[in-house]
């Protein structure tokens, strides 16, 4: 049963506190739409965009840094929810969709690219952190920079068709797989690299990128084989 602080707790940020492991995601990711329905249904997304550096913020200076910086750990609650992880991330997502630039195949692939490294960078600044005593945290200063990055190429990213009448696949439709596939490798790899948790979910968010690559390849031939079969029918 929830106590009266907990069911505050939920509706206020979208995590029960009893969700085991990743699965606060699902009510969390749920209080997302609803902020941002709210948010669109007043005219406030415009607004909303300045304050995800001061949600960002708030993660980083009561999660991974709040020893570093009040010298004291902060519980998990408070900054692992829908409200400080999930509607900053949610709103980067709005921002990369909306975004009308184009840039070329290449120039994706470097955003890929230096997306993967900053992410990469987690692990020697989990590493001095963890030194001044601090707990693992969700978010540290590589990950705000690499994800963005990393997804503002995916999205960009695309692979198109030999036939010029077809349409292009775009990858970001599938990024909300590298949540489930990511979770499904990090459980695996857990006993294998002895709860290394930076470098376990570093490993599995890499390879989960490369199956979204994958995926995205064989749905583009797929639907190509099909385009081509039907104007192969339509001609006879």
């Amino acid at each position: 049963m929830l106590y009266t602080t907990q069911l505050i707790y939920f509706l206020a940020t979208g995590k029960l506190t009893d969700f085991v492991g990743v699965s606060w995601y699902i009510p969390a990711y749920f209080f997302v739409r609803l902020y941002y329905i709210f948010i669109c249904k007043h005219h406030l997304k415009d607004l909303s965009f300045y304050f995800i550096p001061l949600f960002l913020l708030f993660n980083l200076l009561f999660g991974a840094y709040s020893n570093f910086i009040f010298g004291c750990d902060f519980p998990l609650m408070i900054f692992r929810n829908s409200l400080f992880v999930g509607l900053p991330f949610f709103l980067i997502g709005v921002l990369i969709r909306e975004s009308k630039v184009k840039i070329s195949h290449y120039s994706a692939l470097l955003f890929i690219v230096i997306g993967i490294f900053f992410l990469l960078l987690q692990i020697p600044e989990y590493q001095y952190i963890y030194y001044f005593g601090d707990k693992l945290g969700d978010i540290y200063i590589s990950t705000i920079i690499g994800t963005p990055l990393l997804l503002y190429g995916l999205s960009k990213f695309q692979i198109n068709y030999s036939n010029q009448t077809a349409k292009k696949y775009h990858i970001d439709k599938l990024n909300f797989g590298i949540y489930i596939f990511h979770t499904a490798i990090g459980v695996i790899l857990q006993p294998l690299l002895h709860d290394n948790i930076v470098l376990i979910y570093l490993i599995a968010l890499i390879f989960s990128y490369i199956f979204i690559l994958t995926t995205s390849f064989l749905i583009n031939k797929i639907k190509e084989h099909n385009h081509n079969r039907k104007i192969a029918t339509n001609t006879k």
